[in-house]
């Protein structure tokens, strides 16, 4: 396969109200209605980026990634059947709701749930976020990216990025959490300069997925997102800090589903030709520090001088 972007991502779950609130009133994004009681996210031009979708519980229903035409659809269609994946071709009720023009799904050695679209749905309606966010940065670098747990089979899932998504490596993360015990998160980009669009980290997750970003313009944008969120009443994560592998100044906060959403700025648009592969040994230059009452998942460190 040839991955353009990480399009979108769907989201099940109980709490469609406490989502459109969280949305709207602390990410800063639009909301709509859309069929079946799915509530749609927007916020570029877009129909949505997120997609919330009612069920039972919380959980990550996929990682939705984009394609640019018909014929690059189904190639990558023919290259997943060949590597012998169980394929569930989206019927007309769920091509409708994702407002795309065909779609296919698959999961991964881990079980994580995946989608590759073409013909996604552009907006009639201009972006104007309700709160005042001066832009979220999208377009070709794609939605954002998306950490997923690893559920035993790591190094499988490694592979399959590569050889069958058509992943590449950005960087590694090898951390010492006890004596002969190393917690790894390995980042992948697909063909766009954004850093990272997927990481595997080898920490639990109930609902299938560890956190994913929203990022925007200015560290204005981010700082107004923490006051906001902190006048909604929503969990604060991790403080303020900044990654090494890509540069961005972010926060973490809880979502309505109880996994975390990243909410930064200023993430590095890469050059691949001439990027090295690095072990970077630690996750952030400062910050990010974890807030009472929650654990730290992957003990990151910070680079000291």
């Amino acid at each position: 396969m040839k991955l353009d972007q990480l399009a979108y991502i769907v989201i099940g779950s109980s709490k469609i109200e406490q989502w459109r609130d969280f949305g709207v009133k602390v990410l800063g994004t639009m909301s709509e209605d859309g069929p079946d009681g799915a509530l749609y996210l927007k916020y570029d031009e877009w129909h949505y980026r997120l997609l919330i979708l009612p069920d039972e519980e919380e959980r990550l229903v996929a990682a939705g990634w984009s394609v640019r035409s018909r014929a690059a659809y189904r190639a990558a269609l023919e290259s997943a059947k060949a590597a012998g994946l169980e394929i569930h071709e989206g019927g007309q009720a769920e091509r409708r709701v994702r407002m795309v023009q065909e779609f296919f799904r698959f999961v991964d050695p881990n079980g994580s749930p995946h989608e590759v679209c073409w013909g996604r749905t552009m907006s009639a309606v201009p972006f104007v976020s309700p709160v005042g966010v001066s832009r979220f940065i999208t377009g070709d670098l794609g939605v954002g990216h998306v950490v997923l747990p690893s559920r035993g089979a790591f190094d499988e899932c490694v592979a399959f990025y590569e050889d069958v998504m058509g992943l590449d490596y950005s960087d590694f993360l090898s951390r010492s959490v006890a004596p002969g015990k190393d917690v790894r998160a390995y980042f992948f980009h697909c063909a766009n300069g954004r850093q990272h669009s997927l990481a595997l980290a080898e920490v639990p997750e109930e609902t299938g997925i560890i956190h994913f970003l929203i990022e925007v313009q200015t560290l204005d944008d981010v700082g107004r997102a923490m006051e906001r969120a902190r006048e909604e009443d929503a969990p604060l994560v991790r403080g303020l800090g900044r990654h090494v592998n890509d540069s961005i100044v972010s926060f973490y906060l809880q979502s309505p589903s109880g996994f975390h959403v990243e909410y930064g700025f200023g993430g590095e648009v890469m050059d691949w030709t001439d990027h090295e592969v690095r072990n970077i040994s630690y996750g952030t230059y400062w910050g990010h520090e974890w807030q009472p009452g929650f654990a730290p998942q992957i003990p990151s460190g910070k680079r000291r001088p």
